[in-house]
């Protein structure tokens, strides 16, 4: 899973307030931010994200003074919202994404084919704001996270393979078993003395492991 931007955070400053049916057309490279989140699946996975925003502490503007508004496309050229716009409306507490409790949540979902979400992301002041002659801004910046649920299923119809790990499971040896489907490679030690007569139908989990972010790139510990 990779994260791609230029810079991460998008910020107002000294703005003025505006109707959200024109905040959601803005164009200006000042006021849109651009980003992409491609996931590579190989073999048989899940993917789940999930896309964040930051308040920098130092915004002297309100969380609802002003509007956050997503869209998101899978071909660059057809964008949908992902929500209606808001305010900045913080998790409240830490999420199972590892999302602090300050972050705000954009967009969550999971997918178990490659792709590359494509994403705009507008922020504007709110039309309720009470304008002064104090200078003020909000800066946000953008975080992805991600976590991997893989599997591999066991079905009565393939004997020969089930057949080859219980022959393997009662030798003196460690049982090495790879589903042709993943590329997950699955180990099994079975001490001699315990015999195994039969395999039934059965799904093995992979450990549900956060894809931390290391320089824009989201890193999956190998499973064993």
């Amino acid at each position: 899973m990779t994260y791609n931007e230029g810079s991460n955070q998008i910020s107002i400053n000294n703005a003025l307030p505006m109707e959200d049916t024109l905040g959601k057309l803005l164009t200006d490279t000042d006021q849109v931010f651009d980003f992409t989140i491609s996931i590579n699946i190989i073999g048989n996975a899940t993917i789940s994200y999930e896309v964040t925003a930051e308040k920098d502490d130092t915004s002297t503007l309100g969380n609802n003074d002003v509007r956050i508004y997503l869209e998101k496309s899978t071909d660059a050229t057809n964008y949908s919202a992902v929500k209606e716009p808001s305010g900045y409306i913080p998790l409240g507490s830490k999420n199972e994404f590892d999302a602090s409790a300050n972050e705000m949540r954009l967009d969550v979902g999971s997918t178990t084919s490659t792709v590359t979400y494509y994403y705009k992301l507008r922020m504007w002041v709110s039309k309720n704001y009470e304008v002064t002659n104090e200078s003020r801004f909000f800066t946000i910046k953008v975080n992805a996270y991600g976590s991997d649920n893989t599997s591999v299923e066991s079905k009565p119809e393939e004997a020969s393979g089930a057949a080859e790990l219980i022959k393997k499971a009662n030798s003196k040896e460690i049982a090495n078993y790879s589903d042709g489907n993943t590329a997950q490679m699955y180990v099994f030690e079975q001490p001699k003395t315990e015999q195994v007569s039969a395999l039934t139908p059965t799904s093995l989990k992979g450990k549900n492991s956060i894809i931390r972010k290391i320089d824009n790139e989201f890193e999956q510990p190998s499973q064993t």
